[in-house]
């Protein structure tokens, strides 16, 4: 059995939270999506929870920014934040956590310690790299 983590700027709110509908995504097993474990940044639901982080962490910035825009007479680079935030560059980043397979994984109690482990040890990795 292996763990495995995959970093990426690829995913969606709509798409991580089954915000769709599983019947047609065939890699997906609507019978097995109660089993699946999110975690945000405020310990809200998925829905929201990336476009509030944006808010709170660039919203001022995007203001000044559309500012500037609106002075030089750019009115089409004005953005709102959910439009700034799916630019491939500042696409929020997910992080997905696996032990093993579909067919071969531990039970959720052991995957929730896991992840609890690692979400810790990558705030304090952040914190001591400011």
């Amino acid at each position: 059995m292996r763990g495995s983590r995959h970093n990426g700027r690829w995913g969606s709110e709509r798409h991580n939270g089954r915000d769709f509908d599983t019947g047609k995504a065939d890699h997906i097993d609507p019978a097995r999506t109660n089993q699946n474990i999110y975690y945000t940044w405020d310990s809200g639901p998925i829905k929201g929870a990336e476009l509030h982080y944006y808010e709170q962490t660039f919203g001022q910035a995007l203001k000044e920014q559309n500012e500037r825009h609106r002075k030089a007479g750019n009115l089409g680079r004005v953005k709102d934040m959910e439009t700034w935030m799916q630019a491939r560059q500042h696409r929020p980043e997910e992080t997905i956590l696996q032990i093993g397979t579909m067919e071969d994984n531990v039970d959720p109690e052991t995957f929730r310690k896991a992840m609890e482990r690692y979400v810790a040890w990558e705030r304090a990795w952040a914190k001591a790299h400011k």
